[in-house]
């Protein structure tokens, strides 16, 4: 027979968490509210999407 019971971990007690416990909330807010516009994309009718492969950089290029 296995143990199915789930540990409850808190998040204070990470270590990385407790560092930071000024900077959190203590309880975290909700989603931002509705806004009167929402953002889109619109595309041209009878367009498709263009598929490609991400462009490569050589590891200067990157720096």
């Amino acid at each position: 027979m296995v143990d199915t019971k789930e540990l409850e971990v808190s998040l204070s007690s990470e270590p990385m968490v407790r560092e930071y416990l000024d900077i959190f909330p203590d309880e975290l807010p909700r989603f931002p509210p509705s806004r009167e516009i929402d953002f889109a994309i619109e595309l041209e009718p009878n367009t498709t999407l263009i598929s490609r492969a991400p462009y490569r950089m050589a590891l200067a290029e990157l720096k």
